[in-house]
């Protein structure tokens, strides 16, 4: 055989090999038909592309609340090898999950796609990326930032509410259009990765991306990056099944965000009052008590 039709065959079943092809088969049919519909923009725009800024749909008044009462100045955040981590729920981050325009499109896209309503995968995060390195000299062995080109957990789908504005000049998350029902994995060379879509965003939008499809973070330092991240999947998630504590990424994470925010008193301070609410309405609101259990086991870690 040609040794260069078997370096082809060799790549193709190299790079199909990372995709579960009954699960991506099933979605691309599950695509085709949702886009046979007459259907909002939004949703097509997500069906069509993976990702999507939902542009102007969080209030302002919330989000300003959130910078003043956690002091997220930037000022009190210094550069480090990986994300900052934060347990972040309150009685704000309740209503949104519950009652918002992200949520509703959000249950539109995995009733089409998956025919399940999507299920919360962790407790949400308040997420600041601020890299002490530069992208190009990213190290996937010995740097603590997701910087590849990777995919996530199968039906995965993540929510980025910046609470700054996201640009050029702060890591940003770079997401390949059309790859989230792609029967491959993204290629080795990034140069061949085409038709991206930077995931830049305002206070108000709403960031949301389906890393089934191939994306990376952009490592840019002028500026950090802070965002609330909501991560879903259509029921493979670890809240149902959660660990004995804090797991080892968990804890190291802890230990940088203690290390690089200079004014973690005042947001451990904000981390009690908030898991005092879960538990408080944990009785009668079914998402504050499955976020309870991950919720202690981070807070009596801080």
């Amino acid at each position: 055989m040609n040794s260069l039709i078997k370096k082809a065959i060799f790549r193709f079943y190299r790079e199909i090999g990372t995709r579960d092809l009954g699960f991506f088969f099933k979605k691309k049919l599950a695509r085709k038909s949702l886009l046979k519909k007459t259907i909002a923009k939004p949703l097509r725009e997500l069906a069509e592309n993976g990702a999507i800024n939902y542009k102007g749909i969080i209030d302002i008044d919330i989000l300003d609340r959130w910078i003043t009462e956690y002091g997220l100045d930037v000022n009190n955040i210094t550069p480090s090898e990986g994300n900052l981590a934060i347990p972040f729920f309150n009685e704000d981050v309740l209503n949104i999950l519950t009652d918002s325009k992200f949520a509703v499109l959000l249950d539109d896209y995995f009733m089409n796609m998956y025919g399940c309503h999507p299920v919360l995968q962790c407790i949400p995060y308040l997420v600041i990326t601020y890299p002490d390195i530069v992208h190009e000299n990213f190290d996937i062995k010995t740097n603590n930032f997701p910087a590849n080109w990777h995919t996530d957990y199968l039906s995965e789908f993540t929510v980025h509410l910046p609470l700054i504005s996201i640009n050029s000049s702060n890591t940003h998350t770079m997401y390949a259009k059309n790859t989230h029902t792609s029967l491959f994995g993204p290629p080795r060379n990034e140069r061949a990765i085409r038709n991206i879509f930077k995931s830049f965003g305002e206070k108000t939008d709403a960031l949301m991306l389906d890393v089934d499809g191939w994306h990376q973070g952009r490592l840019e330092g002028s500026s950090p990056r802070i965002m609330v991240q909501f991560k879903y999947t259509r029921g493979n998630d670890l809240l149902l099944h959660p660990t004995e504590g804090p797991s080892d990424k968990t804890l190291v994470q802890i230990k940088r965000t203690k290390k690089n925010l200079s004014n973690y008193g005042v947001i451990k301070q904000r981390l009690k009052e908030d898991y005092l609410f879960a538990k408080n309405i944990s009785i009668k609101n079914a998402i504050a008590n499955l976020i309870l259990g991950r919720f202690s086991h981070v807070f009596h870690s801080q």
